[in-house]
Protein backbone atom coordinates (compact mmCIF):
# COMPACT_ATOMS: atom_id res chain seq x y z
CA UNK A 1 0.00 0.00 0.00
CA UNK A 2 1.38 3.39 -0.97
CA UNK A 3 0.30 6.39 1.05
CA UNK A 4 1.32 9.90 0.05
CA UNK A 5 0.44 12.33 2.81
CA UNK A 6 0.99 16.06 2.38
CA UNK A 7 3.07 17.86 4.99
CA UNK A 8 1.14 19.08 8.06
CA UNK A 9 0.08 22.72 8.26
CA UNK A 10 2.22 25.17 10.26
CA UNK A 11 1.82 24.83 14.02
CA UNK A 12 1.42 21.05 14.05
CA UNK A 13 4.10 18.71 15.28
CA UNK A 14 5.08 16.85 12.09
CA UNK A 15 6.73 14.04 14.07
CA UNK A 16 3.50 13.20 15.94
CA UNK A 17 1.43 13.27 12.77
CA UNK A 18 3.96 11.10 10.96
CA UNK A 19 3.88 8.58 13.82
CA UNK A 20 0.07 8.47 13.73
CA UNK A 21 -0.07 7.86 9.99
CA UNK A 22 2.66 5.25 10.18
CA UNK A 23 0.67 3.37 12.84
CA UNK A 24 -2.42 3.52 10.62
CA UNK A 25 -0.45 2.32 7.60
CA UNK A 26 0.97 -0.65 9.52
CA UNK A 27 -2.47 -1.57 10.87
CA UNK A 28 -3.97 -1.65 7.37
CA UNK A 29 -1.30 -3.78 5.72
CA UNK A 30 -3.03 -7.11 6.48
CA UNK A 31 -6.58 -5.92 5.78
CA UNK A 32 -6.46 -3.58 2.77
CA UNK A 33 -6.39 -5.01 -0.72
CA UNK A 34 -4.21 -3.33 -3.32
CA UNK A 35 -6.64 -4.44 -6.03
CA UNK A 36 -10.02 -3.26 -4.78
CA UNK A 37 -11.45 -0.13 -3.19
CA UNK A 38 -13.81 0.23 -0.27
CA UNK A 39 -16.35 3.04 0.17
CA UNK A 40 -15.43 3.52 3.83
CA UNK A 41 -13.09 2.36 6.57
CA UNK A 42 -14.15 1.82 10.19
CA UNK A 43 -11.72 2.61 13.01
CA UNK A 44 -12.23 2.20 16.74
CA UNK A 45 -10.76 4.73 19.16
CA UNK A 46 -9.30 3.68 22.52
CA UNK A 47 -12.55 4.66 24.29
CA UNK A 48 -14.55 2.32 22.01
CA UNK A 49 -16.14 4.90 19.72
CA UNK A 50 -16.28 3.67 16.12
CA UNK A 51 -15.58 6.18 13.37
CA UNK A 52 -16.08 5.81 9.65
CA UNK A 53 -13.65 7.39 7.24
CA UNK A 54 -14.82 8.26 3.73
CA UNK A 55 -13.57 10.38 0.86
CA UNK A 56 -15.57 12.76 -1.37
CA UNK A 57 -15.25 12.96 -5.15
CA UNK A 58 -13.04 16.02 -4.58
CA UNK A 59 -10.63 13.93 -2.50
CA UNK A 60 -11.64 15.37 0.87
CA UNK A 61 -11.26 12.85 3.70
CA UNK A 62 -14.17 12.91 6.16
CA UNK A 63 -14.78 11.24 9.51
CA UNK A 64 -18.05 10.59 11.30
CA UNK A 65 -19.13 8.57 14.30
CA UNK A 66 -20.54 5.24 13.20
CA UNK A 67 -23.65 4.41 15.22
CA UNK A 68 -23.93 0.91 13.79
CA UNK A 69 -27.39 1.67 12.43
CA UNK A 70 -26.30 1.63 8.80
CA UNK A 71 -24.33 -0.81 6.68
CA UNK A 72 -23.66 1.74 3.91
Amino acid sequence: MNINIPPPPPGYNPFSITQAFEAIRKAFIPVVSQDEASPRILLQSPNGTVYQITVTDAGVVQTAINTGKSRT
